[in-house]
């Protein structure tokens, strides 16, 4: 015999999977009933769809024939652009104002000259010339060159292909690799004195960007080269930064090392 609480209990889930069959036969349903006519109203959507294209097909139809010098305007236009994007000088015989990077004027001492290898134009090819001897601010250093090496950049330059054309402003004396002997030095700098033996770094960096503060000079995005954006070392002088200065102490070290 069961008690009145397990009786209860037994009707109970009785009475509860009743009523979830139910609501489920009750959601298939409606789900049954609802989806044509959801297809119905998409069907509907489709055709007036339809009819708003084709309407305003036919406007743009009317409108180009009230207008019809407005398609052929356009089409003019873009054949001449794509003749004068075929009649663009190819790479490698651009001209100084293509050129990326901006000229830039460097202190010189008048009055003086110095030979130096220079890149005199955009054209293939480096030029011995006299050139006025490079200045010096507080905080740099002058070097007599001694000895220089041939860098693939330097290769670059002189036949001007389009990498030199884009980031080398003309005139510009080239080289970055040397050695040379230290010849004056401004009234700021520290630890280097006439006389010693440097050579320098090429890349020189502005030192007050958020990469330079926080020791990532070589990710300066002002960075300037030596010898690409800058009067370089393929000349009698040299002009530098103090700091991208660094002696060659080291007697096992050559002249033909230090150049490197």
């Amino acid at each position: 015999m069961l008690s009145t609480m397990s009786k209860f209990r037994v009707f109970r889930r009785m009475v509860g999977s009743h009523t979830r069959s139910h609501r489920c036969a009750m959601m298939s349903t409606t789900k049954a009933s609802a989806e044509p006519k959801e297809k119905e109203g998409e069907s509907k959507e489709r055709v007036d769809f339809k009819a708003n294209v084709v309407d305003n097909k036919g406007e743009r139809d009317t409108r180009a024939a009230a207008e019809p010098n407005v398609e052929s305007n356009v089409d003019s236009s873009r054949l001449r652009k794509k003749a004068a994007h075929k009649e663009a000088k190819p790479m490698g015989v651009y001209t100084r104002n293509l050129s990326t990077k901006p000229q830039i004027e460097y202190p010189v001492l008048w009055g003086t000259n110095m030979k130096a290898l220079v890149k005199e134009k955009a054209a293939e090819g480096l030029w011995m010339t006299d050139v006025p001897k490079p200045a010096i601010g507080p905080n740099d250093v002058l070097i007599k060159v001694t000895k220089t090496a041939i860098c693939g950049t330097d290769v670059h330059i002189y036949n001007w292909d389009a990498w030199a054309a884009r980031n080398v402003p003309t005139p510009m004396t080239v080289g970055h690799e040397y050695v040379g002997i230290v010849d004056e030095v401004g009234k700021e700098v520290r630890g280097i004195e006439p006389g010693m033996r440097v050579t320098g770094e090429g890349h020189i960096t502005c030192g007050h960007c958020r990469n330079c503060k926080g020791g990532r000079e070589h990710l300066c995005p002002y960075t300037v080269g030596v010898g690409v954006n800058r009067p370089g070392a393929f000349a009698e002088y040299i002009s530098l930064p103090a700091r991208n200065v660094f002696p060659l102490n080291d007697p096992k070290v050559g002249w033909w090392v230090g150049g490197l």
